[in-house]
């Protein structure tokens, strides 16, 4: 009683099929309710045990330098990529076949899986450029922040690359502090939102931080990697990213968006993961309550379209 109870391994030359019963057999029968089992495993069992039970976690100890002191949370529970302990990301589609699997940008997963959308499973790539090889080499789909792109750029890539889908404003803080999102939020808290003052107070930040961003557009879209295989028969959409007119020419497109004051076209190209943030409408709000409306989660599943 009153014990943790560690034991190593103990699925070793263990059945695939027989490794939950066999977690559930000592834990409902072995161990007082009064203790805890820790197991180091790799077994697929034990991960699916681990994600059914209320009472279990699962706990990730690679590439931590423990000669540090290190804080280890749980994984969350509707994140597939604790399958990588027992399985690699090669075999994901294998168990996975029956649902799309998105590799998203850094740790955008983390709210995209808090949705609930169907048949749809999200997995974390480093960057951008990332998640495009990921979706250009393999048969995963990808999902990536709009950046500075123009809405021809969005449409010659979705028709070339039919499994990356870009989302239709600049990153996902655009739809965590976009006005119908935080109208939703507050109306859920019953608390007042003016969603007029708070695009007013988008247009004026934003018109003084414009002249700051369009000069450097052009030189930004040179990070972008659509286009760039030199076995890409056009050579007008390669130069898009490139020191290239065909690259200012859309980059005056997206200029053109953040010269407006109409929200919905100057929202689109605005980096609110960067600026905006003194707003107070958005401040004190956690991301993860955002990623919880009705509103973002309709979005998502548009972009995903």
């Amino acid at each position: 009683q009153d014990a943790i109870i560690f034991i190593d391994e103990m699925d070793c030359h263990l059945n695939t099929a027989l490794q939950r019963n066999l977690i559930n057999e000592i834990i409902t029968y072995w161990i007082p309710d009064s203790s805890q089992l820790w197991t180091a495993s790799h077994a697929l069992g034990f991960i699916a045990y681990a994600n059914e039970s209320p009472n279990a976690c699962i706990i990730d100890f690679d590439n931590y330098d423990f000669d540090q002191p290190q804080v280890l949370l749980p994984q969350p529970k509707d994140n597939p990529e604790v399958y990588e302990i027992a399985v690699g990301k090669e075999y994901l589609s294998i168990l996975f076949k029956h649902t799309n699997i998105y590799f998203v940008e850094n740790k955008d997963k983390d709210y995209y899986a808090t949705v609930g959308i169907d048949q749809a499973v999200f997995i974390s790539e480093n960057n951008r450029n990332s998640v495009y090889h990921k979706v250009k080499t393999g048969n995963y789909y990808g999902l990536v922040d709009r950046d500075f792109l123009s809405d021809d750029d969005i449409g010659q890539i979705k028709k070339k690359y039919t499994h990356l889908k870009i989302l239709n404003y600049y990153s996902i803080e655009n739809y965590f502090y976009h006005p119908d999102n935080l109208a939703e939020y507050y109306q859920t808290k019953g608390i007042n939102f003016s969603k007029a003052n708070y695009i007013n107070a988008l247009i004026e930040e934003k018109n003084k931080i414009k002249a700051s961003i369009i000069p450097s557009l052009a030189l930004k879209r040179t990070e972008y990697p659509y286009f760039g295989e030199p076995d890409y028969d056009g050579k007008p959409l390669q130069n898009r990213f490139k020191n290239r007119q065909e690259n200012f020419d859309e980059a005056e497109q997206v200029a053109n968006n953040l010269e407006s004051n109409e929200l919905e076209v100057f929202y689109k190209s605005l980096p609110m993961k960067t600026y905006c943030k003194q707003i107070p409408e958005r401040q004190n709000i956690k991301p993860s309550d955002l990623a919880k409306t009705q509103w973002f989660k309709k979005k998502i599943e548009e972009a995903l379209q």
